[in-house]
């Protein structure tokens, strides 16, 4: 994950909570040949031990709560902690689906990442508002 927070600018919209994200995200196809190991793969990497090699070996933040970020990224494990809004980098620019992106996704996906949903009412919000979006 790679975040920074924007700057303030007198008379300017938004606060320096908002913050730019930019995460990997994975995910297991249904029809995948081996989804029951995939998954168990995707297990593995949200573990304690798998998040501690990345942040020994990578240098990189983490999405495991109680395993630290290198000291090097202390300022931007305080940005995601205290961020209050976010967007992908570039501000969504060169996204495929750019509406669906920025009226479904983008939405639940920010209320999950600062802790306003769980991980399941995201997935659970998100195949209703994928329906109804690509139904109209």
């Amino acid at each position: 994950m790679g975040a920074f927070n924007f700057p303030a600018v007198a008379g300017g919209a938004g606060k320096v909570t908002d913050i730019e994200v930019g995460l990997v995200s994975v995910m297991v196809l249904k029809n995948s040949p081996n989804a029951k190991e995939a998954a168990g793969f995707v297990n593995y990497l949200l573990s304690e031990e798998a998040q501690s090699i990345l942040v020994a070996d990578g240098g990189v933040g983490v999405v495991r709560d109680g395993v630290e970020w290198p000291p090097v990224l202390a300022d931007a494990y305080a940005s995601a902690k205290n961020a209050t809004a976010l967007s992908g980098f570039g501000g969504g620019l060169g996204v495929s689906y750019p509406e669906f992106n920025a009226t479904v996704l983008t939405p639940e996906f920010s209320k999950m990442f600062l802790g306003q949903s769980t991980p399941e009412d995201f997935v659970k919000v998100l195949v209703e508002r994928t329906k109804a979006h690509w139904a109209s």
